[in-house]
C-alpha cells in the first residue's frame, strides 16, 4: 500500500469490513491476510493523514488458483454500491451484474494500492455553479474557496438542472462567464489539475475546423496575450477528425496554445450527455481523463507557468454548453485519484 506511487504507507490498518480480517502494513507498506475466502470482496484502508489522504475501499478478486487482483480506490461512502450483507460485491442501484461492476472499476488494477489524495489538498478554486446573483444585464457567481474574485456572467446565461444541483448553461458566444482577476491562481505553478462536469448539447456553426474554448485562461488571440490553458472542443485540428475534447497548456510568457502542447481525447463527443473531464499537467506531461478513464496523454515542453494576467473564461464560443462543479488545483493527481473522484462525484449512478 502506497501513499503516493513512490512512498510506502507504513503502519496503516487494512482489512475486510465486518470481519476479523485486518492487519497493519509493515515497513515496506506490505500486508498479508490469511485464510480469506475466494470471491469478490471489499478491502478497507484507513488514511494515516486525513488532511492529505482519504480513507478508501478497494474491490478485491480472490481466486483459489491465482493472486488477488485489486481495483479501485472508491469512496467509503459508496461502499453500498459494491458490497452486500455478506461482504461480497452485489448488484444494486441498477449498476449492473457483478462481473460488469468489477470490470467497470478496473481503470486502476494493480498489486500496488494507492491512497487517494484528499479533494481539498492543493485545491485553489471551486465553482459549484449552484448560486447566481443577477444584477441588471449581468450576474455574478462566487468562488467557494475564495481564492479568485467572483465570476461575472454575461448575455443572460443562467443556471439549469445539473449533475449535482444546478449547472451553468451558455448558448452561443454572447453568453459566458469570466473571472477577471484570479489572484495569481497559477503563477509559478509546476502542476495543475482541472476537473469539470461538461455537457455539449450542440455546436452552433457548421465549420469543418474549429477550436472552441470550454474553460480557459487565455486572451483569444489579442495582442500581447499570455495564454495558460484551455479545455476546448476541437475538430479538424490537432489530429481530431471529429469533434473531441482537448486540453492545451502554455507557460504564460506569450506562446500560443499549440497542438504540440495539447492532448486530444481518443473518442468523439457524445452530444447531450454529461461527461466528467479531468485534465492533469505534472510539469512534464498532460493527461486527459473522461469519466474516470484515461483518454489521452502526452509529453509536453511546458515545465512551469509564468505570471499571467489573462482572465479565465467559461465558454464565450458558438456552442450550446453546460458546466457543473468546476475545480482548479495546483497538485497533479494520479489515475487512482481521478477514479476515486469520479465515483465521489456520482459517477457510479
Amino acid at each position: 500500500l502506497n501513499l503516493r506511487l513512490d512512498t510506502n504507507a507504513v503502519g496503516v490498518y487494512v482489512g475486510i469490513p465486518g470481519t476479523d480480517w485486518g492487519v497493519e502494513t509493515d515497513s515496506t507498506g506490505a500486508f498479508e491476510l490469511e485464510g480469506v475466502p475466494a470471491g469478490v470482496l471489499p478491502l478497507y484502508a484507513k488514511s494515516p493523514d486525513p488532511m492529505r489522504f482519504n480513507d478508501a475501499v478497494y474491490v478485491v478478486t480472490v481466486s483459489e488458483k491465482s493472486k488477488a487482483k485489486f481495483r479501485g480506490p472508491i469512496p467509503t461512502g459508496l461502499f453500498e454500491l459494491f458490497a452486500g450483507e455478506t461482504g461480497e460485491v452485489d448488484s444494486v442501484n441498477g449498476v449492473g451484474d457483478v462481473d460488469g461492476l468489477v470490470e467497470y472499476v478496473a481503470a486502476v488494477s494493480s498489486e500496488v494500492l494507492q491512497f487517494p489524495l484528499s479533494t481539498e489538498y492543493g485545491l485553489r478554486s471551486w465553482w459549484s455553479m449552484d448560486y447566481l446573483s443577477v444584477n441588471g444585464k449581468s450576474g455574478t457567481m462566487s468562488d467557494a474557496r475564495g481564492w479568485t474574485e467572483g465570476m461575472v456572467v454575461y448575455g443572460g446565461a443562467e443556471l439549469v438542472e445539473g449533475v449535482d444541483n444546478k449547472a451553468f448553461a451558455m448558448v452561443g458566444a454572447k453568453q459566458y462567464g469570466v473571472i477577471e482577476n484570479d489572484r495569481g491562481l497559477l503563477d509559478s505553478a509546476k502542476e495543475f489539475t482541472l476537473e469539470a462536469w461538461v455537457r455539449v448539447d450542440s455546436v452552433l456553426s457548421d465549420d469543418d475546423s474549429y477550436r472552441k474554448n470550454i474553460v480557459g485562461k487565455l486572451g483569444f488571440g489579442s495582442e500581447g496575450d499570455k495564454d495558460v490553458f484551455s479545455l476546448a472542443l476541437v475538430k479538424g485540428e490537432c489530429g481530431a477528425k471529429s469533434a473531441r475534447f482537448a486540453f492545451f497548456i502554455a507557460d504564460g510568457t506569450g506562446d500560443s496554445l499549440a497542438c504540440n502542447n495539447a492532448v486530444v481525447a481518443d473518442v468523439g463527443v457524445d452530444y447531450g450527455s454529461w461527461v466528467y473531464i479531468t485534465s492533469v499537467w505534472n510539469g512534464e506531461s498532460l493527461s486527459l481523463y473522461q469519466d474516470g478513464k484515461l483518454s489521452a496523454e502526452k509529453t509536453v515542453s511546458v515545465n512551469q507557468i509564468d505570471v499571467s494576467s489573462e482572465p479565465i473564461f467559461f465558454g464565450k464560443e458558438a456552442i450550446n454548453l453546460k458546466l457543473d462543479d468546476v475545480r482548479f488545483g495546483v497538485k497533479a493527481i494520479t489515475s487512482a485519484d481521478v477514479l476515486y473522484r469520479y465515483y465521489l462525484k456520482g459517477g457510479a449512478k
